[in-house]
């Protein structure tokens, strides 16, 4: 698959992304942080001590001596002669090791503490900034993506993190040996150093393609994440239109792309290696070779040069294989900071909101509202509305003219761009929002159900409600006997989205559960839409004695439900041309009311 070049824009952007992620991981854990920060110096300094006592004991080689000579060895630098008995070295040596043992068991818990936190942090900020966002904004976005943003790009992002702090531990480490290596020849240093910086510029292109083929696999993910839940969310009509097999050739296909990713990437890695493994023999014989000629160093100054070799190498490969990982994991840390930073400029303002419900004891007022969506027609078009407390409420109107928008403006789902909403002249803004949305049920066209019993379907409208609550709502929306009919009652499992009911019982369900939050304002739309002639009668009974304790707006097309009305909103391409009581409308021999009447009849 073929990768097209990094933009400088594009790298300048994920450098300022991981420095992103550094700032806020250090703010978001601060002293967990520099308690992690603090034990990885303190490991890598007691493996210092561990190597830098290895030094001395390399002069005991072909000797019988029994006493260390802890002075620079010979040739190597001036000092004072110090030497101990072998018996206090070695448990000195224990003791560094034990000490140094205990050091990586608390910072390994640490960081992982540290990761932990971190990634249940910024996938709970990530959360909740979806859920506070707009309606308006959320509705243009593919669950799927979100979900894949959630989980599978957050799980890169913890893993991206375990990298940095995997950086840090590689990175001390590394000075730490380059320090002891400077105490035995800084030349050999020098040099060790820039072979090094040659190797690693060497390595840039190779991190740049790796950073290409983390964004390949990200969209790939994203891709079949959308794929495979578009299948889930519309089994039944994929196997109504017997479409499964585009769905796995779809599958099938994104599936390879992503295969030939993924090998590409380990081709690449396993160059990478290569690389460094050849570069690396290619370094330790480069060393040898000057230790022993151009610097005149001792055999046993050379060994030591060795050992610390042979700790530094390694960890030179880790701090490429890190960087390699942190490129490649880059586009799922810049997917997820996109939609928290989309999702937090797209916040609901509900700033002060008074607690509990509002009550609605005279009217709802609309006037001269108008609302637009974003790269859309206008949806509603200087609407005044007025809708009585305790009556039913209709709005009626050809498909696409504007119902379920004015509806969601009274839910305050969305907010008008013109206009005001009052409730019993009370206006609807960001102070009575939040109080004003606890006070309406709402029943949708398609209604839902979480795959969970009916008891906790019910319950999400009002999680204090008791049992006897519950049946008192399915009496009222005529599921009672419906639900006292299944083996396990208020405890059965609905199902997937309740398709283990059919739709005319999913509906009644939906409204026991809207009906359950007793609301001052009920919203039905096209909630009768699936009853047979039986149970929409029995309903439409129910509402009329309803409209006692609330206040009813329906979204029907159906004329049995729309003589329920006491009062009718006619809108046609979001404006309203007609509102009035029913037979005020059916005067005018012309209008839409009229035209539906004589239809149906006919």
């Amino acid at each position: 698959m073929k990768q097209n070049a990094a933009s400088p824009r594009s790298s300048d952007r994920k450098r300022h992304d991981i420095r992103d992620l550094l700032a806020n991981l250090i703010v978001d854990q601060k002293s967990t942080f520099w308690l992690a920060a603090f034990l990885l110096l303190l490991t890598g300094a007691s493996e210092g001590f561990s190597i830098a006592l290895l030094i001395p004991f390399i002069g005991l080689i072909n000797t019988a001596d029994e006493t260390i000579d802890l002075s620079p060895p010979a040739g190597l630098s001036g000092g004072e002669s110090f030497s101990i008995g072998l018996g206090v070295f070695l448990l000195a040596f224990l003791a560094i090791i034990v000490i140094r043992a205990a050091l990586v068991h608390i910072s390994a818990l640490t960081s992982a503490r540290l990761v932990q936190d971190y990634v249940k942090n910024i996938r709970m900020r990530l959360f909740d900034s979806i859920i506070h966002a707009k309606w308006s904004y959320l509705s243009g976005l593919r669950n799927a993506d979100l979900y894949h943003a959630m989980t599978a790009d957050i799980d890169r992002i913890q893993a991206t993190v375990t990298v940095i702090m995997e950086l840090i531990k590689s990175s001390i480490l590394i000075l730490i040996y380059l320090s002891l290596s400077l105490l035995i020849s800084w030349r050999l240093t020098l040099a060790a150093a820039v072979i090094g910086t040659l190797l690693i510029l060497a390595l840039r292109p190779l991190r740049r393609r790796a950073s290409q083929h983390g964004e390949t696999y990200t969209s790939g993910r994203r891709e079949q994440s959308r794929i495979i839940s578009d299948f889930l969310d519309n089994m039944k009509i994929t196997k109504a239109y017997s479409a499964e097999e585009r769905f796995s050739k779809t599958l099938e296909q994104s599936m390879t792309g992503l295969r030939e990713t993924i090998i590409s990437f380990q081709r690449l890695s396993s160059r990478v290696n290569f690389i460094v493994q050849a570069a690396s023999a290619l370094a330790l014989c480069a060393i040898v070779y000057l230790a022993l000629t151009a610097f005149d160093m001792t055999a046993a100054g050379t060994l030591a040069i060795l050992v610390l070799y042979f700790r530094f190498a390694p960890k030179v490969v880790q701090l490429q294989a890190h960087a390699q990982t942190l490129n490649s994991n880059m586009s799922a840390l810049q997917n997820v900071l996109s939609h928290m930073r989309d999702a937090e400029n797209e916040q609901e303002v509900i700033s002060g909101s008074q607690p509990g419900s509002l009550s609605l004891k005279k009217e709802i007022r609309l006037e001269n509202v108008s609302f637009q969506y974003d790269g859309g027609k206008q949806a509603i078009r200087g609407a005044s509305v007025d809708i009585p407390a305790n009556k039913i409420t209709v709005f009626a109107g050809a498909t696409g003219s504007g119902k379920s928008t004015l509806a969601d403006l009274l839910m305050g789902m969305i907010a008008q761009q013109q206009g005001t909403i009052k409730i019993d002249g009370a206006l609807l803004d960001e102070r009575t929002i939040g109080a004003w949305r606890r006070s309406i049920g709402y029943v949708p066209q398609d209604p839902f159900l979480f795959h969970a019993t009916i008891r906790e379907n019910l319950m999400l409208a009002d999680q204090e409600a008791d049992e006897a609550a519950l049946w008192t709502a399915l009496r009222a929306a005529h599921a009672e006997k419906l639900v006292r009919t299944l083996p396990a009652g208020l405890d059965t499992i609905v199902g997937n989205q309740g398709q283990l009911l059919s739709g005319g019982e999913r509906q009644r369900l939906v409204l026991a559960r809207a009906l359950l939050r007793k609301p001052a304002l009920l919203i039905l739309d096209e909630a009768t839409s699936a009853l047979d002639w039986e149970h929409e009668t029995a309903i439409a009974t129910s509402l009329k004695a309803l409209k006692q304790e609330l206040t009813i707006v329906m979204i029907a097309h159906r004329r049995r439900i729309i003589a329920l009305a006491d009062n009718i909103v006619i809108l046609q391409d979001g404006a309203v041309i007609e509102q009035g009581p029913p037979k005020d409308l059916l005067m005018d021999g012309t209008g839409y009311l009229s035209r539906l009447e004589n239809s149906e009849s006919g």
